[in-house]
């Protein structure tokens, strides 16, 4: 491959992945995600990123409110080319506006159905395992549903390195992923910043060692 997926893969294997023991498949659509989803079902159409895209949360979910806050982080040095999202908190009932992201646990909320069921959407009915998250782009709504907060935390991350490599459009798509690992990430000589702890949470990785000083500053 080349370019931006290049650059993805060279630096996951880069942090120790071994490729073949992950089910790596080349007849699998590549979508540059990483880790790579488990279910890939890739349809036609695209979700324009043109103008400010609505970001729809539960106003209950303080967790869920703090991860959409990702989708405004631009990745490396794209922040003058990054799409720009507003959140919006909403309480018991949406009041649809053109394209929107849709960030919950959809299974539980009586609004997120009726904006499922407004625009034709139907999420599979399946079990997630723990941390696991569903991410359906459609041509005019975007829905991360996640086995509780953290599911949904990672499938925001999956949608940024989306944007990353499809900063006009994204194609529409469905994916299942879940992780193999509770916990997963080691860092070497790992300088705490916030671009590198961004970073970290991009690829979903959650755990991390650090020097009695630095655990002093970012307890």
């Amino acid at each position: 491959g080349g370019g931006n997926t290049a650059y993805f893969k060279s630096l996951w294997y880069s942090l120790g992945d071994d490729v073949l023991s992950h089910g790596w498949d080349s007849k699998r659509p590549q979508l540059g995600i990483l880790p790579e989803p488990k279910q890939i079902l890739t349809r036609k159409g695209k979700f324009s990123l043109s103008g400010t895209t609505t970001v729809l949360v539960d106003a209950a979910s303080n967790a869920d409110i703090f991860s959409a806050g990702f989708l405004s982080k631009p990745v490396g040095s794209l922040a003058e080319r990054w799409p720009s999202f507003a959140v919006e908190e909403v309480k018991r009932r949406a009041a649809l506006k053109g394209r929107c992201v849709l960030i919950g646990d959809v299974s539980k909320s009586l609004w997120m159905q009726e904006v499922l069921d407004g625009r034709g959407v139907k999420l599979p009915q399946m079990k997630l395992p723990p941390q696991g998250h569903i991410l359906d782009i459609s041509r005019d709504l975007i829905v991360i549903h996640g086995e509780g907060a953290a599911g949904r935390f990672y499938g925001i991350q999956s949608l940024r390195q989306l944007i990353f490599q499809n900063r006009k459009a994204l194609p529409a798509l469905r994916i299942a992923d879940w992780p193999d690992l509770d916990w997963r990430g080691a860092w070497h000589s790992f300088t705490v910043n916030e671009s590198n702890i961004d970073l970290a949470c991009l690829f979903k990785m959650n755990v991390g060692g650090l020097t009695f000083d630095q655990k002093k500053k970012y307890h």
